[in-house]
């Protein structure tokens, strides 16, 4: 892992270690660092042999959560009847969603 995240965690554990726990801060701390390690990392991992047995045998519950929290993420809440043209299942929507060549790929 590279200087620059090590030190960012560590200023980070300082700034948020007090006696009152700022639960949205900390989470969204832990997000961004986990987003700058895994753009760091993406290649390696996802190419990865183990990283590809898993989706394999994972991807028939992995996909529809993926594109879950993607649409979760983008509507801003979690009641699917208001995501549009997301608001219904559809095959067809979800692997258009998660394919690869996705602009929301990763």
């Amino acid at each position: 892992m590279p200087e620059d995240v090590k030190q960012e965690i560590e200023n980070e554990k300082q700034r948020l270690d007090g006696k009152d726990v700022d639960y949205e801060a900390t989470m969204a701390t832990k997000l961004s660092i986990a987003k700058k390690i895994f753009d760091l990392e993406k290649g390696l991992t996802l190419n990865s042999t183990s990283f590809q047995g898993f989706f394999s045998e994972n991807k028939d519950w992995l996909k529809p959560y993926a594109a879950f929290c993607f649409l979760r993420d983008f509507f801003e809440t979690s009641d699917h009847s208001q995501w549009g043209r997301f608001s219904h299942y559809s095959k067809e929507k979800l692997e258009k969603l998660v394919a690869k060549d996705s602009l929301h790929h990763e």
